[in-house]
């Protein structure tokens, strides 16, 4: 999949999320006050300054089953798959949002069938943030109705694990 490689804001991001979400019966849901904690640069994942318009990655259409855990010990297990393949990495929010496009234009109308399942990314590489008495990574995902969200995950709770190649 090809990323643009390009700086988003926490703003751009939403908007493009919210876009993506327009014809869609509920819209897209969004955790303003998580995503907006994040720098462009943990959001998008990218690297302008290496002179390539877009970013290539390989992001897989279903979970990784060994990530799965706590933010800590998606983070170690992470740390231990990279140490024979460098190139694996969790995908960025903007590399999740790209992926709903990419879906979406090659004919899946991401309504029906095993949507969440293809589309759940949790961000667990950014770092936590605090919210009221709970502290969170962002999880981005098109659920199984069509509907987009970028909302937060409990770092202590396990949960599933997606990484890429890029």
């Amino acid at each position: 999949m090809a990323t643009p490689n390009v700086l988003a804001s926490s703003k751009e991001i939403i908007k493009v999320a919210r876009a993506f979400g327009e014809n869609q019966p509920y819209g897209t849901y969004v955790y303003d006050s998580l995503y907006n904690k994040y720098s462009a640069e943990q959001l998008s994942g990218t690297n302008p300054d290496n002179g390539n318009s877009v970013q290539f990655s390989l992001i897989p259409s279903a979970f990784t089953p060994e990530m799965s855990g706590t933010v800590v010990g998606q983070r170690a297990k992470l740390e231990k798959l990279q140490a024979d393949n460098p190139d694996l990495k969790v995908p960025s929010v903007l590399e999740g949002i790209t992926f709903w496009h990419t879906l979406r234009a090659q004919g899946n109308s991401l309504d029906s069938g095993a949507v969440f399942d293809r589309t759940y990314i949790r961000h667990f590489d950014l770092p936590e943030q605090r919210i009221d008495d709970w502290t969170y990574v962002p999880y981005s995902y098109v659920d199984d109705d069509g509907e987009p969200y970028l909302y937060s995950s409990y770092v202590q709770y396990d949960r599933y694990g997606r990484v890429a190649v890029g």
